[in-house]
This record gives structure tokens, sequence and C-alpha cells, in this order.
């Protein structure tokens, strides 16, 4: 790593911030999803229950 070479440090620091955040952004949907998915069938089947009960 040396200041005469800036493209492939720039290619370099490129490559790794995009993965870190590619990872990131993709344990937040992740999260997002699973935690939607789990308040969506919780609801759903509530209603569904409470419609049967009446």
């Amino acid at each position: 790593m040396s200041w005469s070479d800036p493209d492939s440090a720039h290619h370099r620091n490129g490559a790794a911030f995009p993965m870190k955040v590619l990872i990131a952004v993709a344990f937040i949907v992740v999260g997002l999803g699973l935690a939607y998915f789990k308040y969506w069938s919780l609801t759903f089947t509530q209603r569904r229950k409470k419609k049967r009960g009446r």
C-alpha cells in the first residue's frame, strides 16, 4: 500500500467497503422481513380467530 499507487488502494477499498455494506444491508433486510412476516402472521391468525369466534 503506497501513495504512488492510489488506484490499487482505491480498488481494494471499493471492493471491501461495498461487501460489508451489502452484508449489513442483507442482515437488516432479512431481520426486518422476518419480523414483518411474524407480525403479519400473528395479526392474520388473530383476525381469523376473532372472525371465527364471532
